[in-house]
């Protein structure tokens, strides 16, 4: 294998070139890895720096690299949109593919099902709280959705801060409604639970309900190996704040006093 960079648009992209007889399944890893990091671009027909002869060894037929491109367009999941196919006419030799993947806003898995990403010139699997991490940075999971399981809808539906509020909107539905007519429980291994947002909004003791499990510091290593922190609660609370200040202008209302002055609180410790 041969990793560089190649400059795109002003961008900086990683490349790797492959030899053709190179497992289909394998050549997907790195395909789901790109997709999962920057992106960047796959030349096969082009065997390692190690090979000794001549390193570009193509295609015979274009109909000969099929079977590469049904596996990485077909069978990654979910699929990967955006990417440019087409075979280099490599003169007096053949056709070498090459494939240019995009930057994912989504997770991808090989067909086996598991999760990479790049490092450096490589790629790592990952898997757990990597992956969670993962779709964190990528905005494919609202952390703010996130099931909170160490505190119950029954501790939600008696707060005070949610009995003010829903005064405040004058509404009249039945609590637990209430929480998931306005997004705020969420469905975890089959139980509904409130979620991140609900917590930090109503629950009387939020610092409590934030165990060192919820509040992860996992990380997940980039293209560069850098480490990108999930950023804990507080981090969220500027923006979960204006986000809600948002939805209630359109009734003509804020964020009650107390809670603004909470979530100001939380974000400063």
């Amino acid at each position: 294998m041969h990793s560089g960079e190649t400059p795109l648009d002003g961008r900086i992209r990683s490349n790797d070139a492959k030899g053709k007889d190179v497992l289909p399944g394998k050549l997907q890893e790195t395909f789901v890895a790109f997709a999962n990091a920057d992106g960047g671009d796959i030349y096969l027909g082009i065997e390692d720096k190690k090979h000794k002869g001549n390193r570009v060894r193509p295609f015979a037929a274009k109909e000969d690299a099929n079977s590469f491109i049904h596996v990485l367009l077909e069978q990654t999941n979910p699929t990967v949109e955006g990417v440019v196919v087409e075979l280099l006419h490599a003169k007096g030799f053949g056709h070498i593919l090459h494939l240019s993947i995009p930057k994912s806003p989504k997770v991808h898995y090989t067909a086996s099902g598991d999760c990479f990403v790049r490092a450096n010139a490589g790629k790592i699997k990952i898997k757990g709280e990597r992956v969670t991490a993962l779709a964190y940075s990528k905005g494919a999971v609202a952390y703010e959705r996130t099931a909170v399981r160490t505190v119950t809808i029954s501790e939600m539906v008696e707060s005070p801060n949610l009995h003010d509020y829903m005064t405040r909107v004058q509404s009249s539905l039945e609590k637990t409604k209430f929480l998931r007519k306005q997004r705020l429980l969420a469905e975890s291994d089959k139980v509904e639970s409130p979620n991140v947002c609900c917590a930090l909004l109503f629950d009387e003791e939020p610092q409590a309900t934030w165990t060192p499990d919820v509040r992860s510091k996992s990380t997940v290593s980039g293209p560069q190996n850098q480490s990108t922190s999930v950023s804990n609660w507080a981090a969220h609370l500027p923006l979960l704040t204006a986000q809600w200040n948002q939805q209630l202008r359109r009734r003509s209302t804020k964020l009650p006093n107390c809670l603004t002055e909470r979530l100001t609180m939380k974000t400063e410790n």
